[in-house]
């Protein structure tokens, strides 16, 4: 077995894994520096957008591959943690991850002046591995944690600007959408 049949094996978690990791990751390295902060979240997305790539073209290919963590056979009926991918998944993967690196290579630039950015970018990456979470999975439970996990870092994303009146009002609005869609 090769490195790249490792990988295409794994890729599920690891399409959702890397961002997550990165999250944490973005503020001590953004200790260190603004730019290189900048290039390892752009790095990242990069790496993860080939990663969605590699897995879409297999399962364009092969159709559906499972994923399951844990034991493949559990001894409780429905108590598994799975990710399942097919080709609307991978087509929504691509989606996002592309426009997460559009969004962290223009926010290089127009986000320049304004402080608290390694706050913003790992809310990026988290509001990116929320998003591809709720794409890859395979049951009901880990949609909802990765639809609370979206929720939460796109309603910090909106109020991003704490001192603007209008960022506040309009992420408590969408706290409160989210929360009544979510319940739904």
């Amino acid at each position: 077995m090769s490195i790249l049949d490792i990988i295409l094996m794994h890729s599920p978690p690891l399409i959702v894994a890397i961002p997550l990791l990165a999250a944490f990751l973005t503020p001590i390295i953004g200790m260190v520096s603004g730019k290189i902060r900048n290039l390892f979240v752009i790095s990242v997305l990069i790496v993860d957008l080939l990663l969605v790539f590699y897995l879409a073209a297999d399962v364009f290919t092969n159709n559906l591959r499972t994923y399951v963590f844990g034991a493949k056979e559990s001894t409780l009926p429905i108590v598994r943690i799975f990710f399942e991918v097919d080709g609307m998944s991978m087509f929504m993967a691509i989606i996002s991850v592309l426009l997460s690196l559009v969004a962290a290579v223009y926010s290089w630039s127009f986000m320049r002046n304004n402080t608290g950015l390694n706050k913003y970018y790992s809310l990026l990456l988290l509001l990116t591995t929320g998003m591809l979470g709720m794409e890859l999975t395979g049951d009901m439970f880990n949609f909802f944690v990765f639809l609370e996990i979206t929720s939460i870092s796109s309603c910090a994303l909106i109020a991003f600007w704490t001192n603007k009146a209008e960022s506040v009002d309009a992420a408590l609005k969408y706290l409160v959408i989210s929360t009544i869609g979510a319940l739904i």
